[in-house]
């Protein structure tokens, strides 16, 4: 379930990331998303299910994943003060 939505096919999956992809705004979510395309794309290899496949689209979804790399990266990174040293603070216990 994603969302209180269930997708019962590969088609499904394609169509509901190609319509909403852009207005999703939470990077789990997307990564959820591409992890259910991930578990798609293994189920059709290992038996040929065409419930599950073939991606027709692969190009779309590695531009999906690329994004949420760049945005993932810049979101998370550490950022540092002008002297270089990093902002991080750490709680001692």
């Amino acid at each position: 379930m994603f969302q209180e939505r269930e997708f019962l096919s590969r088609q499904d999956l394609d169509q509901y990331a190609d319509q909403n992809w852009d207005q999703i705004q939470s990077i789990w979510n997307k990564k959820l998303l591409l992890c259910y395309s991930d578990m798609m794309n293994g189920l059709y290899k290992l038996n040929e299910n065409s419930e599950w496949g073939p991606m027709d689209n692969q190009e779309k979804w590695q531009q999906r994943e690329y994004e949420l790399r760049v945005n993932y990266y810049y979101i998370f990174s550490v950022p540092t003060r002008l002297d270089g040293k990093s902002c991080l603070l750490v709680r001692s216990s």
